[in-house]
């Protein structure tokens, strides 16, 4: 049983365990239903920030920031000689 509730979550999000519960006749109430629709959202976002940092923009954003940290390191303790 806990195979096909990792695979369904897996595959169809939070959103199967609902399914799951239902088919085993358990009460849902509406926190159940908003806990889903919060984690699945969350779920997109960082899939949505994984794939922009995957970019060539986002490495490229990626590397500006590391350069600019060096440099403000560099500009508070003097240059590493």
């Amino acid at each position: 049983m806990a195979v096909y509730i990792a695979a369904g979550k897996f595959n169809g999000g939070t959103k199967s365990l609902l399914y799951f519960m239902s088919a085993l006749e358990l009460s849902l109430d509406t926190a159940a239903h908003a806990y889903v629709d919060k984690e699945d959202v969350e779920c997109v976002m960082i899939s949505d920030a994984r794939a922009l940092g995957s970019t060539r923009e986002g490495r490229m954003a990626r590397r500006q920031h590391q350069l600019n940290l060096l440099e403000v390191t560099e500009t508070a303790e003097g240059p590493f000689l």
